[in-house]
C-alpha cells in the first residue's frame, strides 16, 4: 500500500500474507461464517451489506488503509516496479495464500513467490526460521541499487 501511495520512498517490497483487498477478504470470511445460511434471501442480502460495511471500515481503521483502489493490492500490484518478495504460509487461515498467488501473478519482473511449508498467518519466521532470513535477506541483496 505504502509503494502505490509514495513509490519514491519505497525501494524493495517484502510482502508476507499479502491481501488482495480488504473488502475480499471480509467477504470471503463472512461467507464463509453465514452465507450458506442467508444467502440469496432479501434479508440474507441486506444484513450482508449492513454487516460488510461495518466491518470492511472497521478493517480499514485497523490496518491503517483507507478504502481507495490507489492503495489495494490488487488493483496497483501490476503498475508497480519495484521488486516484490511474496511470502505466504500454507496454513493461513486468516488471508488464504491464493492472494498472494494472484498478486503475485499479476505483478511485473523482479518478482519470487515463496509459500512456507505449515506456516500459519505471520508464522513464516517462527516456522523456518533459517530459510526466512535467506530468502529476505538474499532478496534485498540482490535488488539494493
Amino acid at each position: 500500500m505504502a509503494a502505490a501511495v509514495d513509490p519514491s520512498v519505497i525501494d524493495i517490497i517484502v510482502a508476507e500474507n499479502p491481501v488482495l483487498t480488504a473488502a475480499h477478504l471480509q467477504d470471503q470470511h463472512i461467507i464463509n461464517t453465514i452465507g450458506g445460511y442467508m444467502s440469496g434471501t432479501r434479508a440474507g442480502k441486506l444484513i450482508f451489506r449492513t454487516f460488510r460495511f461495518c466491518c470492511s471500515n472497521w478493517l480499514n481503521l485497523k490496518i491503517g488503509n483507507k478504502p481507495s483502489k490507489k492503495a489495494q493490492a490488487t488493483h496497483v500490484v501490476s503498475k508497480l516496479t519495484q521488486p516484490i518478495l511474496f511470502m505466504h504460509g500454507t496454513y493461513d487461515n486468516v488471508v488464504p495464500p491464493y492472494h498472494s498467488e494472484k498478486l503475485f501473478e499479476k505483478a511485473k519482473e523482479p518478482k519470487e513467490l515463496w509459500l512456507c511449508p505449515e506456516a500459519h498467518h505471520c508464522g513464516l519466521q517462527n516456522k523456518h526460521p533459517k530459510e526466512w532470513a535467506n530468502r529476505v535477506l538474499s532478496f534485498l541483496e540482490r535488488h539494493t541499487k
